[in-house]
C-alpha cells in the first residue's frame, strides 16, 4: 500500500471507531433504505431532519466524502491559523478530511465554522471525539439562504456536495448568497465541488450549468483560478470499511476575490 493509501486507510479507521455502532445496529439497512429513498426524490430538508437518518448518512456517506476532500485539502495552499468557512458541511466530511490532512503535515491553530441546517450538532460532536485535533470546530445550525451570515475574516469558503440542494430550495436565494460572499477580504479562495451528474440546473424551462451561473454571478469581484470540469475520485478496493465506498465524479470550480 503507498504512503497516501496508508494514510487514508488511517482516515477510514478513526471512522470504524465512530460509526461501529451505528452500522452493527439491527436497524441500520432500514433506515438507509429509507435515507436513500430520500435522498433520490432529492427531499433534502426531510433526508436531514430525522437524528436516525443522520447517523445512517455518517455511517454511508461521509467516509468516501471525506477521503476525497482530504485528496482536495492536500492541493490546497492551507497554512496555520488559517480560518475556513464551510457552507452546508454538516455531515462532517470537512471537518475529517480536513482533520486528517492538517494532522499529517503538522499544520496549527486552523479554526473551521461549519454551517448547515441540519441538526448536525450531536453528529459534529460525535466526530469531535476522533477528528478534532490539530483543528478547532464550531457548528452553527443555520439555514444559509435565509439567515444573516458574516463571511469577513475567513481565508476561504468551500460548498462542497451542496450547491445544487441550495437551487432546488431557492434559486433567488442561492445567488443572492452568492452576492454576499463579497464580504468576503481579498485573498479568499471559494471552492465548490458537486457531482457531475448535478452539474446542470433548470432555470425558466432553460438548462444551465452550474459553472456559469458561479461565473455570472460572482464577476468582476472574483477570478476563477482553477476549473476541473471532470475529476474521478476513486477509492481502493482493499480498503477495509464494512461498506462498501463510492468512487466520485466531480466538477471543481476554484475562485480567488480579487476587489474589495
Amino acid at each position: 500500500m503507498s504512503s497516501s493509501s496508508s494514510s487514508e486507510q488511517k482516515l477510514l479507521d478513526k471512522f470504524n471507531k465512530v460509526t461501529e455502532s451505528t452500522i452493527n445496529s439491527r436497524y441500520f439497512t432500514s433506515i438507509l433504505q429509507q435515507l436513500k429513498r430520500e435522498l433520490y426524490n432529492k427531499n433534502y430538508i426531510d433526508a436531514f431532519n430525522e437524528e436516525e437518518f443522520l447517523e445512517a448518512y455518517l455511517a454511508r456517506y461521509v467516509p468516501s466524502r471525506s477521503i476525497i476532500y482530504y485528496r482536495m485539502f492536500k492541493e490546497m495552499n492551507i497554512k496555520d491559523n488559517a480560518k475556513i468557512i464551510s457552507i452546508g458541511g454538516g455531515a462532517g466530511s470537512e471537518m475529517a478530511g480536513l482533520q486528517h490532512y492538517l494532522e499529517d503535515n503538522d499544520i496549527k491553530g486552523v479554526k473551521l465554522d461549519i454551517l448547515d441546517i441540519g441538526k448536525w450538532d450531536r453528529v459534529i460532536d460525535k466526530l469531535g471525539t476522533t477528528f478534532r485535533e490539530s483543528l478547532a470546530v464550531d457548528f452553527y445550525n443555520k439555514d444559509v439562504l435565509s439567515d444573516e451570515i458574516d463571511y469577513t475574516g475567513y481565508n476561504m469558503v468551500t460548498l462542497f456536495f451542496t450547491i445544487s440542494e441550495l437551487l432546488i430550495q431557492s434559486k433567488k436565494m442561492t445567488f443572492k448568497l452568492l452576492d454576499n460572499l463579497n464580504s468576503c477580504p481579498v485573498g479568499t479562495e471559494f471552492v465548490v465541488i458537486e457531482s457531475c451528474a448535478l452539474s446542470n440546473v433548470m432555470i425558466n424551462n432553460k438548462e444551465y450549468s452550474i459553472k456559469f451561473l458561479l461565473d455570472y454571478n460572482l464577476n468582476k469581484k472574483w477570478q476563477l483560478i482553477n476549473y476541473t470540469p471532470s475529476r474521478w475520485f476513486r477509492l481502493e478496493e482493499d480498503y477495509k470499511y464494512p461498506i462498501k465506498l463510492e468512487n466520485s465524479r466531480c466538477f471543481i470550480c476554484i475562485y480567488k476575490k480579487i476587489s474589495p
